[in-house]
């Protein structure tokens, strides 16, 4: 039984329309501030107004020169609240 109050997410590919335009995408759960590790292509990208990305609530906004591409992989770690001894959800289904 975990007893953390927080469980994992790994492996989500965020919704949103990687079409090398749409700088917007959405994680399924709320993130616990700092936990998000967003990878493009393999690598982990930077967060921040002068790296690669903001993140707001669910939302991650890319920043010019680092919008994902139709070609990229595109996935997302980060923890998300939790009841306790509650079971991690894998919204990437694997």
């Amino acid at each position: 039984m975990r007893s953390t109050g927080w469980r994992p997410v790994d492996r989500e590919t965020p919704s949103g329309a990687l079409d090398g335009a749409n700088a917007t995408f959405t994680l399924a759960f709320m993130p616990i501030p700092g936990s998000v590790h967003v990878y493009k292509r393999g690598l982990r990208m930077r967060p921040g107004a002068d790296h690669d990305y903001t993140i707001s609530d669910r939302m991650i906004t890319f920043n010019v020169g680092a919008v994902p591409q139709p070609a990229d992989n595109l996935v997302v770690d980060y923890r998300t609240s939790a009841s306790v001894g509650e079971p991690a959800a894998d919204p990437a289904g694997s």
